[in-house]
């Protein structure tokens, strides 16, 4: 009996077999993932780090040393980069095919706070992880230009509020700014001053070192009772360096003001990006290995974004505004849940516009200014599409 025959002869079983395998492939359907190209990457986590100043030199010995030392340790790891430029460190680790990407980011995190003791203790320090390859092309690019805000404002509040929202989103791996950088106060030494008072840069150091230090004040033991002390004490814009004493001469306190210019500006200020020739600050989407990146039915309904407690508990009035949909978005990309979050259509909300009521009965511009679905918008959204679909089409947003 042949192997054909065996069916031939039972035509039923024959019929039930297909419409089984049948059936099974129509259950599985649904849980298949969907990509406009094969997932064939083993799963990476990348762990990146910025320190403000530092040289590549030092980021390499200070900071990539220590973090590939705990990380190494992780089972599984099967290759590890470390690319340590002016100021910022970035680690991908390559775990072995089929391991689980959550179970690894439990170990990465774990090793990353084990490698706090030997990182340096500088303010605002503080290495992350995301489960997205760095190399990977963005599936989405959105602009948003300041209007009448500074850009480190911007940074500092697209970071707070629209950046946890997009990774909330099912598939998201991770979500980069570009274009500026975290506020922050910059100091610009004066050498003739530093040689008129007999001064060394290392005493300016010291100083600013103290300022930003967050060490307990103590406590306060009277009648049986503890108070622990609360000083508010924290320098935070460039007025509050300035009148800073490093140093006494003569019996004359030398306050920083009188050796060097102080002024409130950003981490970073070589950052740039464009956007349709205006300075805007673009955020590069990232979708996690494996993701459903064109599925049109997941995620339907985007988180609310955090500005409506605020303007409902504070005295706002929030009207939503919209961040228009660029038509060079191509489908199906512009169903993508993280699409609909930053467009602003239907149940997700891009960046809000808040308007604040003054005493006058009168409305100011708070925060933000309006996002508008007109033709000088500020704000778009565009995606970056893949190698196979040809040359992207959306490079009016670019960073630097």
């Amino acid at each position: 009996m042949t192997f054909i025959a065996f069916f031939v002869r039972r035509p039923v079983a024959t019929t039930l077999l297909l419409v089984a395998a049948v059936l099974s492939g129509l259950l599985a359907l649904p849980s298949l993932p969907v990509s406009d190209l094969p997932d064939v990457s083993v799963p990476v986590i990348s762990v990146s780090a910025s320190n403000a100043g530092g040289t590549p030199e030092t980021m390499a010995r200070t900071v990539a040393a220590p973090l590939e030392r705990h990380l190494g340790a992780i089972a599984g790891v099967t290759q590890m980069q470390s690319v340590s430029t002016r100021g910022e460190t970035m680690i991908s680790l390559g775990f072995e095919v089929g391991r689980d990407l959550n179970g690894a980011a439990r170990d990465v995190e774990a090793a990353i706070r084990a490698a706090r003791a030997d990182l340096p203790k500088t303010p605002g320090f503080d290495p992350r992880y995301h489960r997205a390859n760095p190399n990977a092309t963005p599936v989405l690019i959105l602009a948003v230009t300041p209007g009448m805000m500074a850009m480190p404002r911007l940074y500092d509040l697209v970071n707070v509020t629209l950046r946890p929202m997009l990774l909330q989103v099912p598939g998201v791996g991770d979500v980069k700014l570009l274009g500026s950088s975290a506020p922050a106060v910059r100091v610009a030494m004066n050498p003739l001053a530093f040689f008129k008072y007999s001064m060394g840069f290392e005493n300016l150091r010291a100083a600013l070192a103290s300022a930003n230090a967050h060490t307990p004040k103590g406590v306060i033991d009277t009648h049986g009772q503890r108070f622990q002390l609360l000083v508010n004490d924290q320098a935070e814009r460039a007025a509050d360096y300035r009148n800073l004493i490093i140093a006494y001469k003569n019996n004359r306190p030398i306050r920083l003001n009188d050796v060097a210019t102080v002024s409130d500006s950003m981490q970073d200020v070589n950052a740039a990006a464009f956007f349709d020739g205006k300075p805007a600050l673009t955020l590069m989407v990232r979708a996690q290995p494996g993701a459903n990146l064109v599925g049109s039915r997941c995620g339907d309904s985007a988180p609310a974004t955090p500005a409506h407690a605020d303007a409902a508990g504070g005295g706002h009035r929030h009207r939503p505004g919209r961040l228009r949909r660029d038509p060079l978005l191509p489908a199906p990309y512009d169903r993508h849940p993280a699409a609909r979050l930053c467009a602003g259509a239907g149940r997700g909300l891009g960046v809000p516009a808040l308007r604040h009521r003054g005493a006058g009965g009168g409305n100011r511009r708070a925060m933000l200014p309006d996002r508008q679905s007109r033709p000088d918008a500020p704000g778009r959204v565009r995606a970056g599409q893949s190698l196979a679909d040809g040359p992207d089409r959306g490079d009016g947003a670019g960073g630097g």
